[in-house]
């Protein structure tokens, strides 16, 4: 509030403001505790991640040469050995892909080594696979390599999350995926401020008692509140009610500018 020359309106105006700042730094901290958060509990995924592919990766590849070797030698010398030697191995492979499907949960490989479109139309993939009935549409306008690293990371959780979401909760038959950039204009000697606009939604009904149309419900929608708050973003939580559920995120980042010459 600007200043007054009536001292009483000037009190109040210093009050205001003061509570104004107050707020503000009370948000802006909030954002930099939620950002921490996120970044150390994806920090964490990367590490079990490495720590479960070099520690049981490696026992489980052992695993199965010893048992293709034990059926090997059963085959000639104890025969009664190749069922449990073919059920050793058969134990081992599936465990194996067990856990790749919880190695790609934990840090999906495409991210880092395609970029996050390829590792959103995988796990679009993915998810159409475990739920049988489900189809996505996955629309991505725009480069989405011009966000950064941990960013894109981020973005990559809150749709899983999302699809998640669906597939536990959500009698849909078709859910979607849109993927928009947005440009704030500013000087040309400074970078512009750009959002990213995610929309994830489904044509399904949820269970009442579920949460998640619930403001704030749901564990899962408190983890993409966290993340769209540790970008800076928001998020608008719709319940369309017998037409679906939707969710709506805008997450600013910063872009350099083009200089024309």
């Amino acid at each position: 509030m600007p200043n007054f020359r009536l001292i009483e309106l000037q009190r109040i105006s210093e009050v205001f403001n003061k509570l104004a700042a107050s707020l503000d730094r009370t948000t802006r901290e909030k954002t930099e505790l939620a950002a921490k958060l996120v970044d150390n509990q994806e920090q964490e995924r990367l590490d079990l991640a490495r720590d479960l592919h070099d520690e049981f990766a490696q026992s489980l590849s052992a695993m199965s040469a010893v048992a293709a070797s034990i059926k090997a030698t059963a085959e000639t010398e104890c025969p009664a050995l190749v069922p449990e030697a073919n059920n050793l191995s058969q134990t081992s492979m599936a465990t194996m892909r067990s856990l790749r499907t919880t190695l790609r949960n934990l840090r999906p490989p495409e991210i880092d080594d395609f970029g996050l479109a390829t590792s959103l139309a995988t796990l679009a993939r993915d998810q159409e696979r475990a739920n049988g009935q489900l189809k996505i549409s996955l629309e991505i306008d725009g480069d989405l390599r011009v966000l950064l690293r941990t960013a894109a990371s981020h973005v990559y959780r809150i749709v899983q999350e999302g699809l998640t979401n669906i597939n536990k909760h959500a009698h849909a038959g078709h859910a979607r995926v849109a993927l928009s950039f947005g440009t704030e204009a500013g000087e040309q000697t400074t970078p512009q401020r750009r959002w990213l606009a995610l929309t994830i939604e489904d044509d399904g009904s949820r269970a009442v008692g579920s949460g998640l149309a619930a403001e704030g419900g749901g564990l899962g929608l408190i983890g993409i509140r966290e993340r769209v708050m540790a970008l800076g973003g928001t998020l608008d939580v719709v319940d369309l009610g017998a037409r679906g559920f939707k969710l709506y995120a805008i997450i600013p980042f910063e872009a350099p500018v083009k200089l024309v010459q």
